[in-house]
């Protein structure tokens, strides 16, 4: 749902229009994820730029695809690379930058340029993150767009969920917890690799 009403708000979709199209969200949670992505919008485009949603992204000679959530063309034309990215872990947490998930599902993990000892793939949630925006800024790259030379981001919402797998539940509250920045460099040498 908050990803929908980033999408809305950058579609000029109106307060209740979005609010119809909403899963779990309503009533007052509804009101404040919405002033919360407000926010947000507001944060990104307070230079002049503008948020178009839900771009596809692809790189055909390399065979990988994805869709950017958020694309900024800047006053100067160039594009800045924007994910949304909602969880109920934080990005204060110590463990969004040095605890390293298995990836399975992934090119990355697939290409083999990455295992630990026991031949698994693993990134922190935060290499993760680096990974996904600026292989989206490669592709827009060999797709021949002038990129910003800013760092790709990622903007954070922690949201309020108890328990785990299909029994989480949604406990009516969330949190924007700012922009978290990933600088061309992250992540450089397996991007490299695979595009």
């Amino acid at each position: 749902d908050v990803d929908l009403i980033l999408d809305g708000l950058c579609s000029d979709q109106s307060y209740e229009e979005l609010r119809g199209n909403m899963k779990v969200l309503e009533g007052e949670s509804f009101a404040r994820a919405y002033a919360t992505m407000q926010t947000v919008l507001t944060e990104m485009t307070r230079d002049g730029s503008v948020a178009i949603p839900q771009v596809v992204l692809h790189d055909d000679a390399a065979g990988i695809a994805g869709t950017a959530d958020i694309l900024l063309i800047q006053p100067d034309g160039a594009i800045r690379v924007i994910d949304l990215k909602t969880s109920k872990r934080s990005i204060t947490d110590k463990g969004y930058t040095t605890i390293k998930y298995e990836i399975k599902d992934s090119i990355l993990a697939q290409s083999g340029l990455i295992t630990d000892k026991d031949g698994k793939a693993r990134l922190s949630t935060k290499g993760q993150h680096a990974m996904q925006v600026n292989m989206y800024r490669r592709m827009l790259e060999n797709m021949g767009y002038k990129v910003a030379q800013t760092p790709a981001s990622t903007f954070h919402v922690k949201v309020n969920i108890t328990g785990k797998g299909k029994d989480q539940v949604f406990q009516g509250d969330l949190v924007y917890e700012g922009e978290v920045t990933h600088e061309v460099s992250e992540q450089l040498m397996y991007i490299d690799e695979l595009i």
